[in-house]
């Protein structure tokens, strides 16, 4: 049985904290060795990884329940695979049905590594495939890695990084 917990959701730029660059690299290679497990989409482009163990979580407000993995990495709008340093897919040139198809191919691969550049412009997701997602910051926060929604890493659109929280 699934219970949900009454939970406020406050906006990350209301309740952060700034962090380096160097513990945005530290929280995120927390992620290498686990496995994407359920790749979905918001709002057209915007990609989302879970990673780990799925479980069911249930939305406080709506009261319905979504799968979510141990991690999520996502809320990026902008996005490309690679192989070495060859593109062969690229979110921004991709119609729909093939950029879910695309993103679907990402299941069940091994996260191996992740880079973020210091210059907080990208960030490179090594998989066990060989292939490479690279997530790029837009006008918009960058990118968002939530554990277990007690905190969460958010890189905002001037680069800035910050650890953002939920209260109960």
């Amino acid at each position: 049985m699934l219970f949900c917990d009454i939970t406020l959701w406050y906006n990350h730029v209301m309740n952060k904290d700034r962090i380096s660059v160097e513990q945005v690299k530290e929280v995120l290679q927390k992620l290498a060795g686990q496995e994407i497990t359920r790749v979905w989409f918001s709002s057209g482009t915007y990609i989302f990884l879970e990673i780990g163990e799925l479980h069911l979580e249930c939305n406080p407000v709506s009261k319905k329940t979504h799968t979510k993995g141990d991690w999520t990495l996502g809320q990026v709008p902008y996005w490309r695979l690679l192989r070495g340093e060859n593109v062969y897919f690229d979110s921004l040139d991709a119609e729909l049905e093939e950029l879910k198809k695309a993103a679907w191919s990402l299941e069940n691969k091994k996260i191996v590594s992740v880079d973020v550049a210091d210059t907080m412009t990208s960030v490179d997701v090594l998989l066990s495939s060989g292939t490479t997602i690279r997530f790029y910051r837009g006008k918009h926060d960058f990118f968002r890695l939530t554990y277990n929604h007690k905190s969460y890493l958010v890189v905002g659109e001037d680069g800035t990084p910050s650890f953002s929280h939920t209260e109960l």
